[in-house]
């Protein structure tokens, strides 16, 4: 994590990114055995190649291991399951996997070419197809599918509070399934050109269809109804400001409406590495909480 403290840049995360990385990928390398020994299968959930999942087993012999639902970031535009083949995102299965929680990691379509909210239907398809699937056998592994949380980073953050807040998503969903989810230095408020490519057309007034837009338009009574009755919020110490601004906002609204949520600062941490530190031996001290959380 030293190296990441030295990283001065906060605000531009593209310009972070590929130095965030460096950071860790050695790290990660020298683990690869441990990561690779956490059993590990792929299933496609849909017609496209973006439709895949990868699914992380618990070790063998666990019993009512909860499922969790990991939805890595990307600006909405870019992402993927295996964005370093074996390492990223194997990292972030394989470390709750290994803490007896069956892990989901789904790809999803993508902006431009897919706009709002071809995403979070794409998450909750494959939510749906993981805990039906007999060739999956969520239940003969050692997991509960009435047990499920959802966790989100960056624009995952975003998809994942848009799954309980936009009441379409999950329509035919039985929400009781649910226990809680996990929101992550998420993209909650209007976001500028090109992320606003998800939502609509630059100049288009999308602010009802962010996570804000759709909190700020129901009451107290009903954000209760569609919320998990668990809500961890975590954010990056050096996050970028934008971010940590919308950080405190999404915590404001929440007090606001009598939300009862838990809250969590990663220390050190910039927007990029919570991602990568998992399964590294650095900076997982924010997945070990996370891990507490789901297991309470």
């Amino acid at each position: 994590m030293e190296t990441i403290a030295k990283i001065q840049e906060v605000s531009n995360l593209l310009s972070i990114l590929g130095p965030t990385r460096d950071a860790f990928i050695p790290l990660l390398k020298a683990r690869i055995s441990e990561i690779r020994k956490t059993p590990k299968n792929t299933f496609k959930y849909g017609s496209t190649d973006r439709h895949q999942v990868d699914v992380y087993y618990p070790p063998k012999g666990t019993s009512n291991a909860p499922v969790l639902f990991f939805i890595y970031g990307g600006g909405f535009l870019m992402g993927s399951r295996d964005v370093v083949p074996g390492l990223l995102f194997d990292n972030i299965g394989s470390f709750f996997a290994q803490r007896g929680i069956l892990t989901v990691i789904a790809d999803y379509r993508l902006a431009p070419t897919f706009t709002y909210p071809a995403a979070v239907e794409d998450i909750r398809d494959a939510i749906q197809f993981v805990l039906s699937s007999a060739e999956v056998d969520v239940a003969g592994h050692g997991a509960d599918k009435n047990n499920v949380y959802i966790a989100g980073h960056s624009a995952g953050g975003s998809h994942a509070a848009t799954l309980f807040l936009n009441e379409d998503i999950l329509a035919n969903v039985d929400r009781s399934i649910f226990k809680g989810t996990v929101l992550i230095s998420g993209a909650y408020g209007v976001v500028p050109p090109p992320l606003s490519s998800y939502y609509g057309p630059e100049g288009e007034d999308f602010t009802g269809k962010t996570p804000f837009g759709l909190l700020r338009s129901k009451s107290a009574e009903k954000l209760k109804e569609l919320l998990p009755a668990k809500l961890l919020v975590l954010i990056s110490e050096r996050d970028a400001p934008g971010l940590l601004a919308w950080d405190k906002e999404l915590k404001e609204e929440f007090k606001k409406n009598s939300i009862d949520f838990q809250e969590y600062t990663m220390l050190v941490h910039n927007h990029i590495s919570p991602e990568v530190s998992l399964s590294s031996g650095e900076g997982e001290e924010w997945g070990e909480e996370v891990a507490k959380f789901i297991k309470a």
